[in-house]
């Protein structure tokens, strides 16, 4: 079977190409095909199927990824082209054929936005066979006021599906196929990149995955998005030079605290965002005149693949630079408010706590997720996979499971039985000690806390409210009507405050802690008292010898 290894539906070995296989890319076909329909004693077609490069295509240079869970394989770039490019025009183009040079070229009489010039009357078609060969025709349109489309130009593209059938475009040699879709709307200024990928196993299988991009397209919004780019890089200057300032206290001392890492790293994904930004735009405002690649200049396609992956970085980094300055509200709400510093103390208090714990958690998810993929995985798509093992683990830690899809694809109640086991160990047990740890830790925090209190150095735990609180009172003392009510109010509210404090009992807290107290003096005593008979028993032991 070669690189097979299993019975294939052709009978010859064609394996699945990936390119993080390099083995699997000698099996890669680039050779002209198609079967002639119209008379089979022919070897090949007139105008057969050829195989175009990434550069002359001007497609992804690394390749199409699978987004199927079970594949997320990388294929080769290169691959045989067909394409079908609608559009409107002005004038009503001929009914050509042939290779780019017989046919007009449908760019110089195209009706865009970038063509404000232009009135669209025709609708019409460009049908590309093999990247070379085409078709290119325009419906007429009908006698009616206002004209109406006859489907001319909606037969001729049904027609060119089904010349792709008889041609056998997709066979047994057949690995992968990728239906790319660019649309625009025009009124929202929205361009998307849809990409539909189809995968073809030896085995007969087919893998369906799809992806989608989507980017502004307006001149307008690039300027801004430059400009507040441009914006964002000065503040994150300034913002740096103050950390950098504050490093003079000491480099331990000063990344010792967590906000200061967090800030770094803010700075350092902005850069990243900054430069996709800044090239994203420059490919945005090239890709409407852009066309390098051979299948642009001779038939009029542009794949926009390189703006498309350029946005969609910028907005993931972008997007952690949101999220990790947001969470910096964290800090100087503590700041306005300490009572709202309860959980970054905690979290910080039980940090080495919850990294061991962290990797003991992981060690047994992994352990749990090696099992169900090796007896669930060739029945779930769920658990095909390694990778797609934890996941779904993961996700079953919070209630999203099915047990019901296992029992049915088990042949007894063994594999229920111990996912039921993992969902014991895992919430009842691993999440109960995860919760224990920061239970323990907020104690301490809250055991310092009223140290401080008791001692009278913690800050006012409301902050600003409180400092607001006590300027209004100031201010209302000094108002002739209701001033001297006010104080005598306050002068009664203090003199309860000391006698409740002086008469109150002790909190619940501080009733465990004088039991704890008295507990180990008992202990004590009783440990003294085993130590006085057993100097008792040695003292007869001495005297009866």
């Amino acid at each position: 079977m070669g690189a097979c290894n299993s019975p294939t539906i052709s009978g010859e070995c064609r394996p699945e190409l990936d390119q993080s296989k390099p083995d699997s890319l000698q099996y890669q076909d680039t050779e002209p095909f198609g079967y002639n329909w119209t008379n089979a004693s022919a070897s090949v077609l007139s105008n057969p199927f050829r195989y175009y490069s990434a550069a002359e295509a001007g497609t992804l240079p690394n390749g199409p990824v699978s987004a199927n869970p079970a594949s997320f394989r990388r294929y080769p770039s290169g691959g045989y082209l067909s394409l079908v490019i609608p559009f409107f025009s002005e004038t009503y183009l001929p009914d050509q054929r042939g290779v780019a040079e017989d046919v007009l070229d449908f760019r110089d009489y195209r009706v865009t936005r970038r063509t404000p010039g232009r009135t669209a009357r025709y609708y019409c078609v460009r049908i590309v066979w093999n990247g070379d060969f085409m078709h290119q025709l325009c419906d007429p349109n009908d006698g009616n006021v206002p004209p109406r489309t006859t489907g001319r130009t909606r037969a001729a593209v049904t027609e060119f599906w089904n010349d792709l059938k008889r041609a056998h475009y997709i066979d047994s040699a057949t690995r992968a196929v990728t239906i790319t879709w660019s649309a625009s709307s025009n009124a929202a200024a929205v361009t998307s990149r849809s990409q539909f990928m189809f995968e073809f196993t030896p085995t007969g299988a087919v893998l369906a995955s799809y992806q989608m991009q989507t980017r502004v397209d307006r001149d307008d919004m690039l300027d801004s998005t430059e400009f507040y780019a441009l914006v964002s890089l000065g503040f994150t200057a300034f913002f740096g030079f103050i950390e950098l300032m504050e490093l003079r206290a000491g480099i331990l001392t000063y990344f010792s605290n967590m906000w200061n890492l967090m800030d770094w790293a803010n700075y350092v994904i902005f850069i990243i965002a900054w430069l996709y930004l800044g090239q994203y735009v420059d490919l945005a405002r090239s890709s409407a005149t852009a066309c390098s690649s051979t299948l642009c200049k001779r038939v009029g396609y542009q794949d926009h693949w390189e703006v498309m992956a350029v946005n969609s970085d910028a907005k993931s980094y972008l997007s952690l630079c949101v999220c990790i300055q947001l969470l910096k509200v964290i800090k100087f709400s503590a700041m306005l408010v300490p009572k709202m510093d309860l959980a970054p103390k905690v979290l910080k208090n039980a940090l080495p706590d919850l990294i061991f714990f962290g990797i003991v958690f992981g060690i047994s998810l992994l352990a749990f997720s090696m099992m169900f993929y090796v007896t669930l995985g060739p029945v779930m798509g769920d658990y095909s996979s390694q990778m797609a093992s934890v996941v779904a683990l993961c996700r079953a830690l919070f209630g999203d499971f099915d047990i019901d899809e296992i029992i049915n694809n088990s042949s007894g109640y063994m594999n229920a039985i111990l996912f039921i086991a993992y969902l014991f160990v895992a919430v009842f047990i691993l999440l109960s000690m995860f919760f224990a740890i920061l239970g323990e830790a907020q104690a301490t925090i809250r055991d310092k806390q009223r140290e401080t209190k008791r001692e009278g150095t913690s800050a006012p735990e409301y902050g600003v409210f409180d400092a607001a609180y006590k300027s209004a009172s100031k201010l209302a003392r000094r108002l002739p009507l209701i001033g001297a009510q006010l104080k005598q109010q306050q002068s009664k509210d203090a003199e309860m405050k000391s006698n409740e404090h002086a008469d109150a009992a002790p909190s619940a807290m501080d009733r465990v802690e004088a039991r704890q107290l008295e507990l180990a003096d008992q202990l004590a005593a009783l440990r003294d008292s085993f130590k006085d008979v057993s100097d008792i028993k040695h003292s007869i032991r001495d005297v009866r010898s």
